[in-house]
């Protein structure tokens, strides 16, 4: 690419010259396209974005990689093309403003999901051949295949290379069949008795009709990535598989599955299934009910056995809320496991989408670990009913020896902080990073995201129910707008010397957007749309004040380039 044009986020009427100069501050302007952008997010120019894909390190650049699901042509489903973005540090990313794969005869009915092959630049990718797709329509072979694409800048443009596998494997009547992952793994190796690292293992997502959401599973060979040959059905957890509300509904069909071994401070060791949960409702209103009603981030982990199967364990929602299809990969430089999910724009009726021109955004970066706590009880639940934790009795026998699947925000994003707040403002904000302490008695506690005199977003911790709820029904006066409360099953450990862990939140709130973790292993994404699109304040909503309050003001990380022409 000879030259580009770098702009921040811009004005609708200077969109199509993409001048340089036309740089709009968040909360300083009432036009409808900036009104309630990210301005922290990864998302497109315009149009409608879907799932993360191929998120991963070029060590040849040094550069972060990160491509997604993208209708340029408009802010709704379809057209679906690649988009692309790149950072240096996991902060500040450069996006492109044309697609770096789309439609054409290879892939006539679009572009789906894909992920990195290991050690690579190359992808593997979703071939959609006929529409519409879905879990509940009949299935046709063919319909998706797996393919192959090369990259020699970054995921900026890809070079297609064709089919891999036509289709599932014959004599399984599928609901759907996609959204590629390949990786090692090592505990399956040593379950079927092959030679470590000898074989890589392919996932391919979807479910066995009338039966059970699973993942098909291939052995890939390292030295030829394009050879797979199928060895299971991984998982046969039944329809709608829901062992208690601290995991949730596993659905009837998965997508986007992917395996990661993450580690605790003890070095315990332990495979997480990655694995987007569809059809959480039923058939007849699956497409007029919001997206996060039939459609989860989970995980699962469970025990591997030698005919390539999995044997589920434990496990439970990677996000409460509208963040979903998250797709993750191994940092080489911090040597943690990165995960990025989409955020729904659910909430706004299609006339202000269309309005505004664009529609979803990606997450902030999460860092997925395992975290270990020794003779502990939970405030109220029996903590072996808790079926998100791993828990076996302490040797103290006065409690459990608990492990838990931590999601925090990564750290680096400290780096977009700009400033500290106080609790109340002296001017709006439009995107901010809060911390927030409380110790937890009985009653309930929690804050609000004061946006104006009359809008704010209130999120409350119950201990006597072990719920948080985000209540969204004063956040926006806009009439459409979608406000419903959102809720988690949280709890807090008893430590054998009576104290109770405190409650900590973390939120990340930008314009739109508001991610709140819970004691690094509750996470519920949701959407609000205050006039303002900004806050004035963070308070308390009851007369328990928090212990500690950091609330920070936060800088835009995104720019976008176009070529010159």
């Amino acid at each position: 690419m000879a030259s580009a044009t770098i702009i921040s986020t811009l004005h609708l009427s200077d969109r199509p010259s993409l001048k340089p100069e036309t740089i709009i501050h968040a909360h300083a302007i009432e036009d409808e396209y900036q009104k309630w952008r990210p301005r922290f997010h990864v998302m497109p120019i315009k149009g409608w974005m879907n799932d993360p894909c191929a998120p991963g390190y070029d060590k040849q650049r040094g550069l972060y990689v990160l491509s997604f699901q993208w209708n340029p042509k408009a802010a709704v489903w379809g057209n679906m093309s690649w988009g692309s973005a790149t950072s240096k540090d996991l902060v500040t990313w450069t996006i492109s403003d044309t697609p770096s794969m789309i439609p054409d005869t290879q892939d006539p009915c679009g572009v789906f999901t894909g992920s990195l092959i290991p050690d690579s630049t190359d992808v593997f990718y979703t071939s959609a051949h006929q529409l519409p797709i879905s879990y509940h329509l009949p299935y046709t072979h063919g319909m998706e295949k797996l393919h192959h694409a090369s990259s020699s800048d970054s995921g900026k443009t890809w070079r297609k290379n064709g089919t891999v596998l036509a289709g599932p494997p014959e004599g399984l009547d599928v609901t759907g069949w996609r959204d590629p992952f390949v990786g090692p793994w090592a505990e399956m190796d040593r379950a079927r008795g092959v030679q470590s690292g000898s074989s890589w293992y392919g996932m391919l997502s979807g479910g066995i009709r009338h039966t059970t959401p699973t993942v098909f599973l291939y052995s890939v060979q390292p030295d030829d990535p394009t050879n797979w040959t199928y060895l299971s059905c991984l998982t046969d957890v039944g329809l709608h598989f829901e062992p208690s509300r601290w995991t949730g509904d596993y659905g009837v069909h998965w997508e986007v599955a992917s395996v990661v071994t993450l580690r605790d401070q003890h070095q315990k060791s332990r495979d997480i299934i990655i694995l987007g949960a569809q059809g959480l409702v039923e058939d007849d209103i699956a497409d007029e009910v919001p997206l996060s009603t039939n459609n989860t981030s989970m995980w699962l982990t469970g025990k591997v056995q030698p005919d390539a199967t999995m044997i589920w364990q434990h496990g439970g929602a990677l996000d409460h809320g509208c963040c979903y299809a998250a797709n993750g990969f191994h940092d080489p430089v911090t040597k943690q496991f990165i995960l990025y999910g989409w955020i729904f724009e659910e909430d706004l009726p299609q006339t202000l989408v269309d309005e505004q021109e664009w529609s979803g955004c990606l997450s902030i970066p999460r860092v997925l670990s395992l975290r270990s706590y020794q003779n502990v009880t939970a405030l109220h639940s029996n903590i072996e009913d808790i079926t998100c934790f791993e828990r076996t009795p302490s040797e103290e026998l006065t409690g459990f020896d608990v492990s838990v699947l931590t999601i925090t925000p990564d750290p680096r994003l400290k780096q977009l902080r700009r400033g500290r707040l106080p609790m109340k403002f002296t001017k709006p904000h439009a995107q901010l990073e809060c911390r927030l302490t409380f110790n937890v008695q009985d009653s309930a506690v929690g804050f609000e995201l004061q946006h104006s005199a009359t809008e704010k977003t209130t999120v409350t911790f119950d201990p006597q129910t072990e719920t948080m709820t985000v209540d969204r029904s004063l956040s926006s006066y806009k009439s459409g707008v979608v406000k419903t409360s959102k809720s988690a099953p949280h709890t807090l450990f008893r430590y054998s010397d009576g104290r109770i862990e405190h409650l900590e939140f973390v939120v990340y709130y930008d314009t739109s957007v508001v991610e709140i973790f819970a004691n690094d292993r509750t996470v519920l994404t949701t959407r609000v749309y205050p006039e303002s699109g900004a806050c004035i304040a963070v308070e308390p909503c009851s007369s328990t004040k928090p212990t500690h309050c950091e609330i920070w003001t936060l800088g835009s990380a995104t720019t976008w380039y176009q070529s010159a022409t």
